[in-house]
């Protein structure tokens, strides 16, 4: 299956002319352009990688909420790593975009309509995280809430407990 771009080729080049000082995109030298085509398939295939490498469906990946803002940093990344040789700046200013690690990191999730999303997991839209530790593994679960939101859990309450306090923090 072909990846399709997370970002347009065009918008790249305006982000390198806007971060270098020169204004509109039609002032960058021919090879940043070739650069910036480059850069912007080699910044999603980054991402899309290391994403499904992990175990998120192609569909999580797609449905992602930030997948373009991520796109244009790691697409921004390569543009600047390439094409070193034809400005004057650091490689500490663009490091800083250079989201592959963060992304390979057992602790991040997927935004998906800006609920967490875990890898392979069903994102119906009812998922929340109640607290504590989200987690994969498998053991004792016999003292986690069974509760997938806040209203299941009052009506769960109101319910089996009529009249009683609820004490601090059992909501």
């Amino acid at each position: 299956m072909a990846i399709t771009p997370w970002v347009l080729s065009a918008d790249l080049q305006q982000a390198v002319a806007d971060d270098l000082h020169k204004g509109d995109k039609s002032a960058l030298r021919t090879r940043w352009i070739a650069i910036c085509d480059r850069s912007v398939m080699r910044g999603t295939r980054d991402l899309y990688t290391r994403l499904v490498t992990r175990g998120y469906t192609v569909a999580q990946v797609n449905a992602w909420d930030d997948r373009a803002s991520y796109a244009m940093d790691q697409s921004l990344f390569w543009a600047f790593v390439e094409g070193s040789g034809l400005a004057d700046y650091s490689d500490r200013d663009y490091n800083k975009l250079d989201h592959r690690k963060e992304v390979e990191d057992a602790k991040f999730a997927l935004l998906i309509n800006s609920v967490p999303v875990l890898p392979g997991q069903a994102n119906d839209g009812t998922a929340s995280v109640l607290g504590g530790n989200m987690s994969t593994t498998t053991g004792d679960v016999s003292k986690q809430s069974t509760f997938r939101t806040q209203k299941e859990r009052r009506e769960w309450w109101s319910g089996n407990r009529q009249g009683d306090i609820i004490p601090p923090g059992e909501w």
